[in-house]
């Protein structure tokens, strides 16, 4: 959603709990170059964190973006993931940020 610029798609998928649309939006357009989708690989580099004693479960989650100018950049996108009913996460957008 984030490489499509679906930003409002994204905001009423986390309910808008941090970041709204229009603060994700700006985020990205300030951001040198495009995003663009990760390779398959990069998902086998997230940064996962499980977070304690938390119930229901959750995980603090960190990826790092991709442009067309540079490939795998500084920015990043942080998420929470909340444990929900049939085997499925909540998700909250925490912050989009450069490294």
């Amino acid at each position: 959603m984030l490489v499509t610029g679906d930003f409002a798609a994204l905001e009423r998928l986390s309910g808008g709990q941090r970041l709204t649309a229009d603060e994700m939006r700006v985020a990205i357009t300030d951001y040198p170059g495009s995003l663009v989708m990760p390779p398959h690989e990069a998902f086998q580099h997230l940064d996962i964190v499980p977070i304690q004693n938390s119930k229901p479960r959750e995980w603090s989650v960190i990826m790092s973006l991709w442009t067309d100018r540079e490939g795998r950049s500084d920015l990043s996108l942080e998420t929470t993931l909340t444990e929900s009913q049939h085997d499925l996460c909540l998700v909250e957008v925490d912050g989009i940020h450069v490294r």
